[in-house]
């Protein structure tokens, strides 16, 4: 997304249907928190802990590195 954002390849209106479409159809939100929900509820505090912080690291650590993978492309 940075990549088509910095070099104006697609249009605001295609952005946002990626972005929140598609991408978002696939890794939504609120599965995540249903997950987390759903071990808390389950007694499985410790994994319920990991899911939060790993999807947390691990989703912002993706978007550093798309940043930077697009930054080098351009």
């Amino acid at each position: 997304m940075f990549y088509f954002d910095t070099n104006k390849l697609i249009s605001p209106e295609i952005r946002i249907m990626l972005t929140t479409g598609f991408c978002g159809g696939l890794t939504t939100f609120s599965t995540f928190s249903y997950e987390t929900v759903k071990l808390l509820q389950d007694g499985e505090y410790f994994l319920s802990t990991m899911n939060a912080v790993s999807n947390l690291v691990l989703t912002v650590m993706a978007v550093i590195s798309a940043y930077y993978i697009s930054k080098l492309i351009t």
